[in-house]
């Protein structure tokens, strides 16, 4: 199967961007499957409109929730030509290159020689932010079970990203907006909630 010119400059763009600026980002996204998962597993203690919750401060939650948290990061996709190239369960450009020549194909059922973890990650960066996933978890682990019981109140990104983790490194990847995808649906509402209450009021001041 031949892939087209598309793919092939796409392919080459996303493997520079990964190897260069891959630690850019996993901070933050890091930050954003604890705040996911917390919503599966952690009682809320006190609902806040355009925040997430205070939840009931048990240490074993937040152990919980740090169990296996990597393998969230299997859930992503690279995308090249956009600032925040990280987005929640899309294809890889190379799955959709496959999906786009077979579609009008009579066969039914095509193996590939390619592995299916390649084909859904051709440049092996989601395979490295895992790895990276891991080593950020052994360095933060306790920042993550400190804010639980003590910092709540606190953004997790700003508290542990930008005032911890990158003190000394470029902040620039916390300026650039996230999919609103990469969160659940009830952190996602609220982080839309916020984005009209910004428009409100910049109305507001206009008048």
């Amino acid at each position: 199967m031949r892939l087209s010119s598309r793919y092939c400059a796409a392919f080459v763009l996303v493997f520079l961007w990964t190897t260069i600026y891959a630690k850019d980002f996993e901070n933050e996204l890091l930050a954003v499957e604890v705040e996911n998962k917390l919503t599966k597993i952690a009682r809320i203690r006190k609902p806040r409109e355009t925040r997430p919750p205070i939840y009931y401060k048990e240490e074993l939650v937040m152990l919980r929730v740090t169990e296996n948290i990597c393998d969230a990061m299997t859930k992503y996709s690279v995308r090249a030509k956009v600032p925040f190239r990280y987005k929640r369960g899309v294809k890889s450009i190379f799955r959709k290159q496959i999906e786009e020549i077979t579609k009008d194909s009579r066969i039914q059922k095509w193996v590939f020689a390619t592995p299916e973890e390649d084909i859904d990650d051709p440049t092996g960066e989601i395979r490295r932010l895992k790895e990276q996933c891991h080593e950020m978890l052994k360095e933060t682990q306790k920042l993550f079970i400190h804010w639980f019981m003590k910092a709540q109140s606190r953004d997790l990104t700003k508290w542990l990203c930008a005032k911890r983790v990158l003190v000394d490194d470029d902040k620039g990847c916390l300026q650039v907006d996230m999919p609103r995808s990469n969160r659940v649906a009830a952190l996602r509402q609220k982080k839309e909630k916020i984005a009209e209450n910004k428009t409100t009021s910049a109305s507001h001041e206009e008048l």
